[in-house]
């Protein structure tokens, strides 16, 4: 006998009894989660291979007790908050099929759970992983027909998810997990806990208003939403929006779904800026130009957090001339650990000197300042990723121009390369031009702009390309290739300040 489990990416795999709970066919994370999560078992028809493989699961991990990262490591928390989930809607269907040794099965794994999941070990404090674990808990609390509330230590829980809370949003509520994504990712979390608090009549004791939560989501989504209906790609973000996500909280009593750009109105459509420390979004029209930008530099903590301070996108007419490579976690460990790499972003390298770690980065990376006027907007950025150093980057766009000038302040040994990374969007060529040091940027036979650089404080300031870096595209699981236009320069002696600008025109 076997039975067959369905990923929504990689599709259906067989598995043969007694299944191995720790086989990793795609040599893939999401696989693993989504396998030891049994939230596929929901999908499977008969409900002897259902109940056999729950067996199989207790046997391997509460009776063997075999390690399984997934289990009963904190690497499985969000998996476990899932399981548990699953386990009581497998166990309900059971006793509505009158399968008395599937609910046994199933109260067995739900018990142990409960278990599980209030161990201090199996807890990410401050992670959205932590508020999954916690209202999972919460909601089989509220659940009267399954009489485990005495094994849940409730003020326990509420004291955690409050702080969880906390550190998971701005008092403003934009989120500090560092990306588009986690912003509407985190919502209906979010929205769901402050509702099942009030279900049971409990205090919330965390110190953000939903409200706040949900009137800065739709802001920020609305102005981060491009004309091609996909986000930008800033931190851990998926281009596509889940609609499904938006309409929950956004569409209100009408009965028909809507789009994103419907939900997230007025700012799906409105020029202006949208800025605060850690982003900055404009749209206007501009001599007859679309312009979308948008920029980030935060570090809030490590949760989500991509090397990406200093990067940049910009849409000119629906043209994206800068991007951000994207991100997915469908993809091999180290193609995702690559795609959250400061090589990967338009930002600034140093050969010799490494970006520190993002769990102890200093809390120094921000957007300084952002305005727009008539005919642009100009924003400042600060980051002190790489110890010893401060960068700042400043861009300003006025009318066809964009300048961005790059401080870059500390000691760096002499001759040692300075990078200034700018990644293309995927549809853009680059051509270099020697003579004059410059770049000419277009898609297909449609010139874009015209690229040029110029430094103090370095010497042998020149063009590179790299054409090797993964994009992801709107499918999760799919990348291609494309093209940073690379500004080197060398350190000089005796020189702890340099600038090095880029001039872009637009044509």
């Amino acid at each position: 006998m076997e039975i067959v489990v369905d990923h929504p990416i990689f599709g259906p795999y067989a598995m043969a009894f007694p299944i191995k709970w720790k086989a990793n066919p795609f040599n893939n994370k999401n696989w693993l989660h989504h396998f030891n999560s049994l939230r596929w078992l929901g999908k499977e028809e008969d409900l002897i291979k259902v109940e056999k493989s729950l067996r199989s699961f207790y046997n391997f991990h509460c009776i063997k007790k075999i390690k399984n990262p997934y289990y009963s490591e904190i690497r499985g928390d969000h998996t476990a908050a899932i399981r548990l989930t699953s386990l009581v809607e497998l166990k309900n269907r059971f006793e509505y099929s009158g399968v008395i040794s599937g609910v046994g099965i199933c109260q067995k794994l739900i018990k142990n759970e409960l278990v599980n999941l209030q161990r201090p070990e199996m807890y990410r404090a401050g992670h959205n992983h932590g508020l999954m674990v916690d209202l999972a808990l919460l909601e089989v609390f509220k659940d009267r027909k399954l009489k485990f509330q005495h094994l849940i230590d409730l003020d326990m829980i509420l004291s955690r998810s409050a702080q969880t809370i906390n550190d998971m949003w701005h008092f403003t509520g934009l989120t500090k997990e560092h990306s588009v994504s986690y912003q509407e990712y985190n919502l209906p979390i979010t929205v769901k806990y402050y509702k099942t608090i009030e279900e049971l009549d409990l205090e919330n004791k965390s110190n953000v208003l939903l409200g706040n939560i949900i009137n800065e989501t739709k802001k920020f989504l609305g102005y981060a939403l491009k004309e091609n209906g996909e986000y930008f790609s800033l931190g851990d973000t998926l281009r596509k929006p889940n609609a499904n996500i938006l309409n929950k909280v956004y569409k209100g009593k009408t009965l028909n779904s809507k789009t994103p750009v419907e939900l997230l109105l007025p700012y799906s459509k409105q020029d202006g800026t949208y800025c605060n420390n850690n982003f900055f979004i404009f749209r206007k029209l501009i001599n007859g130009r679309k312009i979308h930008f948008a920029a980030t530099c935060c570090w809030d903590s490590q949760n989500h957090k991509q090397n990406d301070e200093l990067s940049f996108c910009l849409d000119v007419d629906g043209i994206s001339i800068f991007d951000d490579p994207g991100f997915t976690p469908f993809l091999p460990k180290q193609q995702v650990m690559d795609l959250k790499s400061e090589k990967n972003h338009s930002t600034i390298t140093i050969e010799k000197n490494k970006w520190g770690a993002n769990f102890s980065a200093k809390r120094a990376s921000k957007i300084v300042t952002g305005n727009d006027f008539k005919d642009g907007f100009e924003v400042e950025m600060k980051a002190e990723r790489v110890p010893g150093l401060i960068f700042t980057r400043n861009i300003k766009l006025s009318k066809d121009v964009v300048i961005i000038k790059d401080h870059v302040s500390g000691l760096i040994e002499k001759g040692t390369y300075i990078n200034r990374l700018f990644v293309l969007g995927p549809k853009v060529c680059v051509n270099k031009d020697l003579i004059r040091n410059r770049a000419l940027l277009s898609v297909g036979d449609k010139l874009l702009a015209e690229v040029s650089c110029e430094s103090t404080g370095v010497s042998e300031s020149f063009f590179y390309i790299d054409n090797n870096v993964d994009y992801v595209l709107v499918k999760k699981d799919e990348v291609v290739k494309t093209n940073i236009l690379m500004h080197k320069g060398k350190a000089m002696a005796g020189i702890n300040n340099r600038l090095m600008t880029l001039k872009v025109d637009l044509i």
